[in-house]
């Protein structure tokens, strides 16, 4: 909390590049973007929890208020907050995978990690200005990521936590 508070004091200074926290660089830079006139730019928010798009834009609008940032207006123009939910299980690295690095990538990686074949980005919101193209590599849109919220949590999660609890007492 204190760095924030440091974080609003600077950027109410206009010491931008002093600025250390997430929400006042955040700020700090979309300051900078606004003076550059470098046009409209879409934020996604990869944060693990629910309406994640919407706590970024919460929370940049409210250091943006409190550091006397008049940036309203532009966050309405210029800039979009986007919801995501990524969804990919990936294991503790062991002895295989580390091998497998090195065979296949001539790499030894101490922390090399495997993952399941199954991944699942979904985007929600509507872009500042074009949309990246990454549907082609997988991504999915839609108007409302709450469906997918709620069915990672409910059966992804709570089958997870099932097995997490009850494979300690079968030994």
């Amino acid at each position: 909390k204190g760095l924030v508070v440091a974080d609003i004091a600077a950027v109410a200074a206009g010491r931008l590049s002093a600025t250390r926290s997430l929400p006042g660089r955040l700020v700090a830079g979309l300051i900078g973007r606004r003076e550059a006139g470098a046009g409209p730019i879409s934020l996604v928010s990869c944060d693990r929890l629910p309406d994640n798009g919407d706590a970024l834009a919460r929370v940049g609008r409210e250091f943006a208020e409190a550091a006397g940032a008049d940036l309203a207006g532009y966050l309405d123009d210029q800039v979009a907050f986007i919801g995501s939910l990524a969804d990919r299980v990936t294991s503790r690295g062991n002895e295989t995978t580390r091998t497998t690095v090195l065979d296949q990538q001539h790499v030894d990686d101490r922390a090399a990690l495997a993952s399941e074949r199954f991944s699942e980005w979904v985007l929600a919101g509507e872009f500042a200005g074009p949309r990246p193209d990454w549907g082609s590599a997988g991504a999915e849109f839609t108007d409302d990521l709450v469906p997918y919220e709620h069915r990672r949590l409910w059966m992804q999660n709570g089958a997870r936590s099932l097995l997490a609890y009850a494979g300690p007492l079968r030994g």
